[in-house]
């Protein structure tokens, strides 16, 4: 029984690398050969120890207002929402190019899986006798009955499921919800089992997402809406802070404390660069303000 798992990865950071070395070694260790697929170049150490590697320059993430991951909190009296680009999509794309890539070759079943699974006990066992249409739930999606993190599939199964893929399947199965209701798509596309074990990865993605843009040092935060322009500031000090606010060279001198932490910018519609002085210290805020990879609003809740 030969047994091939298909690797999902990006890896832009040596501990996500670290996490896909592991992983790689560990399978082998249980007879599994590997494919790896990867939008970013990889280190010889990765290349070596993987049966296949992908490297491409495709990574179709979906940026907002045509679909975002939403994350939000109450601060005061304020509703502050973070909005991401899905990369929903981008994953789901890796494993319709990997199931496709490994339906080529001679194996009876795969395992799409990402790059930094936890094998715990009861993927092991998984990946040691394995399941033809098998699917698992995981801790990142709970209003999902299966998560994206790990499958196991004939090789009949498998090619019975990339060609179902596209991108606006994708937007229409997944209006409204996350992106693992398309997996779960897919398992009802095959009549596919349910494992009640709960999946996880190694890596936290989102552990370092803030809706405070200032650095850990300031004695308060801030929080921003991108357009029209708003700053909340909020975890005040008692004693009122000095805030100036530069606008493509226009200053703004303020005054906050716990009464008076919003400012409204809601009349300048276009500008270049944003930043704020405090204690004379200059800080550029202004990527925060123009990135289109994370959208920040603030609203009455």
């Amino acid at each position: 029984m030969k047994k091939l798992a298909l690797i999902s990865t990006y890896c832009n950071t040596w501990d996500k690398l670290n996490a896909l070395y592991n992983t790689l070694i560990k399978l082998r260790e249980l007879g599994i050969d590997s494919l790896v697929y990867s939008p970013l170049p990889l280190p010889t150490e990765i290349t070596n120890i993987s049966n296949f590697v992908f490297i491409t320059k495709e990574n179709p993430i979906i940026h907002w207002p045509e679909r975002g991951m939403i994350h939000w909190k109450n601060v005061k009296n304020y509703r502050t929402t973070l909005i991401l680009s899905d990369y929903g999509w981008a994953s789901i794309y890796q494993y319709k190019k990997l199931m496709e890539l490994g339906s080529n070759f001679d194996y009876d079943y795969y395992f799409p899986l990402i790059y930094d699974l936890n094998l715990d006990t009861e993927v092991t066992k998984i990946l040691t006798t394995p399941h033809k249409k098998m699917f698992f739930p995981s801790n990142k999606s709970k209003s999902s009955k299966v998560g994206g993190i790990f499958m196991s599939l004939s090789k009949e199964n498998l090619n019975k499921l990339f060609p179902l893929i596209n991108k606006q399947h994708y937007l229409e199965v997944c209006q409204g919800s996350i992106a693992e209701k398309y997996i779960e798509f897919l398992c009802d596309s095959v009549n596919g089992k349910v494992n009640p074990h709960i999946t996880t990865d190694i890596m936290d993605e989102h552990g370092n997402i803030s809706f405070n843009i200032l650095p850990l040092t300031y004695p308060f935060k801030l929080t921003i809406n991108q357009n029209p322009l708003k700053f909340l500031f909020y975890d005040l000090p008692k004693e009122n802070l000095k805030i100036t606010i530069s606008i493509d060279n226009l200053y703004y001198d303020f005054d906050i404390n716990s009464k008076n932490n919003f400012i409204n910018f809601d009349k300048i519609d276009t500008y270049q660069n944003i930043v704020l002085y405090y204690n004379q210290k200059p800080i550029d805020l202004t990527s925060y303000f123009t990135s289109k990879e994370l959208i920040r609003l603030l609203e009455t809740p």
